[in-house]
């Protein structure tokens, strides 16, 4: 826990993927971040709707959709320990 630090508290349900966004788009705007997503990938582990919801965001992405950032596709859904 030595490296973990609390960016914000987003009250969002967390059921579309336009919420997604909106809660990754607080991660996407601080700069160490925006500097680490130019050379890395970040795991995101979540549970099968928030794997969903941000596959689908990179799909939409990939499929020329201007209004999701270029960012997500640093992003790498992964299912999170139960």
């Amino acid at each position: 826990m030595e490296y973990v630090k609390l960016v914000d508290l987003i009250p969002l349900d967390l059921k579309s993927t336009k919420q997604y966004l909106e809660a990754l788009q607080v991660l996407f705007n601080i700069t160490p971040i925006k500097n680490y997503l130019q050379q890395n990938v970040i795991p995101v582990p979540a549970d099968f709707p928030g794997q969903v919801y941000i596959r689908s965001a990179i799909i939409q992405k990939l499929k020329g959709n201007d209004n999701i950032p270029n960012k997500i596709l640093g992003i790498i859904s992964m299912l999170g320990p139960l």
